[in-house]
């Protein structure tokens, strides 16, 4: 079954491959999770650069032309996301009478 728009899939032969540090939630063996998009198949980068809210036009422009500040608070936004795809992630892993913890 092809994947949907928002189904992205790590290609596994890439993941010892180096990253470009932008994260984006997608699939590996059947798994969520956060992964850098250099480790996402060619189909899912595909996807990923065509969507059509503008975030991959944004983060291209931003690191091609912006000023090295602003490439900074890019890298910031995105660890600050992973963060809370990861904290999503765990919570979702959760057993039904499991508590998240709040540290």
């Amino acid at each position: 079954m092809p994947a949907s728009d928002g189904d992205y899939l790590v290609d596994p032969s890439r993941l010892d491959e180096w990253g470009v540090g932008i994260y984006i939630r997608a699939r590996h063996d059947g798994k969520w999770g956060t992964h850098d998009l250099a480790h996402l198949d060619r189909d899912s980068v595909t996807r990923w650069l065509r969507r059509n809210d503008g975030t991959a036009e944004r983060v291209v422009l931003l690191v091609l032309f912006g000023p090295p500040g602003r490439v900074l608070e890019l890298e910031q936004a995105l660890s600050e996301e992973r963060a809370l795809v990861d904290r999503v992630d765990m919570i979702l892993a959760l057993g039904p009478d499991e508590k998240p913890r709040t540290d």
